[in-house]
This record gives C-alpha cells, sequence and structure tokens, in this order.
C-alpha cells in the first residue's frame, strides 16, 4: 500500500513538473491555453510555479491527502477551463 501511495504520488508530480518546465521552456505552445483576458506570460510564470510547488509537497509526503486533494482540484479546474473555451472557440 505504502509503494503503491509513493507511486502514485510520483507520478502525479512527473506530470505537474513536466507541465511547469514545458511551459517554462516552449510558452508560444501553452498560452493559447489561458482565456484571452489574462495577462499570458504573467499568469503561465505564477501557475508554473504553482505547479512546481505542488510537485515537491507531493513529492514531500507530508500532508499527502491534502496535497492530493489539491492536486485533483487543480486538474479538474484545468479540465473544465479548457472544455468551457474550446466550446465557447468554437
Amino acid at each position: 500500500m505504502k509503494l503503491a501511495n509513493f507511486l502514485l504520488r510520483v507520478g502525479l508530480a512527473v506530470v505537474f513538473f513536466y507541465a511547469a518546465t514545458a511551459a517554462y521552456l516552449e510558452p508560444h505552445n501553452w498560452i493559447g491555453f489561458l482565456p484571452s483576458y489574462f495577462r499570458m506570460s504573467l499568469v503561465l510564470a505564477l501557475f508554473s510555479a504553482y505547479q512546481i510547488v505542488l510537485a515537491l509537497w507531493l513529492l514531500s509526503g507530508k500532508a499527502a491527502f491534502w496535497s492530493a486533494l489539491l492536486s485533483a482540484a487543480t486538474l479538474l479546474a484545468i479540465i473544465f477551463q479548457n472544455t468551457r473555451w474550446t466550446t465557447i472557440a468554437a
């Protein structure tokens, strides 16, 4: 059970690390996912920092329930925003 929890936390942390570093290295690929009423470069930098902090929190194992809950909420918000934005743009 502990190994499964650890592997799930590591897998989720890798997803957040990947997204944050990819947004930093290639921001023009990620700006299209943000609504146009945001200041793109600032929001992308802040969200990348948030993702790195969240990934580090997941890896630390401290308050794992709360970090997992926040991760799930973050992913749901991303899915909701992109689904809503895609529907509006179409």
